[in-house]
C-alpha cells in the first residue's frame, strides 16, 4: 500500500487536494462534471494512477437510502 494524493480537477484547474494514508477513508463534494486524479507515491516519485470522472461517484447513506425508497 502506497500513500495516495487525490486531487479533484475542474478543467485544468485543481481546487481540491489532499494526502491519503494506506486503509483511510475520505469524504469529498464535487460537481459531477469534475475529475478525480488520484496519484501514487512510489520509490520512483509520483505516478498518476487514476483518472475517474466524479459522475460516476457518490455515497449513499442507509438512511437517506430508506427516505428514497
Amino acid at each position: 500500500a502506497h500513500i495516495q494524493i487525490l486531487r479533484v480537477k475542474q478543467g485544468q484547474k485543481i481546487y481540491w487536494e489532499r494526502v491519503v494514508f494506506p486503509q483511510e477513508r475520505i469524504f469529498f463534494a464535487a460537481h459531477h462534471f469534475d475529475q478525480l486524479e488520484i496519484h501514487e507515491k512510489t520509490e520512483y516519485g509520483l505516478t498518476k494512477f487514476e483518472n475517474i470522472s466524479c459522475k460516476y461517484l457518490v455515497v449513499i447513506d442507509q438512511a437517506m437510502a430508506e427516505v428514497v425508497k
